[in-house]
């Protein structure tokens, strides 16, 4: 009996553990990205994984936290070539099995669930990604895109900006498998 409520015991540490793991435990974040937001400086915690289930390439996910490590914003750029070159983003969508690379720009409500959604947006700054640098699995490089909030989820906060521009962007990022 004693060992039965050991075990129970165990179980019950174990999954309330488990259920405390912040998102930035959850994934490997690794290394650095920083850009300019609407012209102000903006920072946020990158990882980089094999684009999913299609295999095109890589995926950056660059993810802003608040002080109580809820996500804030996420600029995920997807299906990038693993190779140095300066790539165009284009409206494409992450599991479209096509030669496009793209972005998308999420910002999230105070307990990290709902925001807004912005797709690119042409015509403002030349939207693409250039990895200037690859050394094994790390990348090294720049860049810049512009958004425009998307009503097709409602807006969720009505102060938020039409528009979304990064520009200076530079990251150095590690390959996760």
């Amino acid at each position: 009996m004693n060992k039965l409520l050991l075990i129970g015991f165990s179980l019950i540490v174990f999954i309330i553990v488990s259920c405390n793991k912040s998102k930035t435990e959850e994934f490997d974040y690794w290394g650095e990205a920083t850009a300019k937001k609407n012209g102000a400086a903006w920072s946020a915690r990158p990882r980089c994984l094999i684009n999913k289930p299609y295999n095109q390439g890589i995926d950056i996910d660059l993810d802003v936290f608040d002080s109580a490590n809820f996500m804030k914003e996420s600029l995920f750029i997807y299906k990038l070539p693993d190779w140095e070159g300066d790539f165009a983003l284009s409206l494409t969508g992450v599991r479209d099995v096509d030669d496009l690379h793209g972005a998308v720009y999420h910002s999230l409500e105070d307990d990290g669930t709902a925001g807004d959604s912005y797709d690119l947006l042409e015509g403002i700054v030349e939207n693409h990604l250039k990895i200037t640098r690859k050394k094994g699995d790390e990348y090294w490089g720049e860049f810049q895109a512009a958004f425009v909030k998307t009503t097709a989820f409602g807006e969720q906060d009505p102060t938020a900006p039409d528009t979304v521009v990064f520009t200076e962007g530079r990251f150095h990022v590690k390959l996760k498998e």
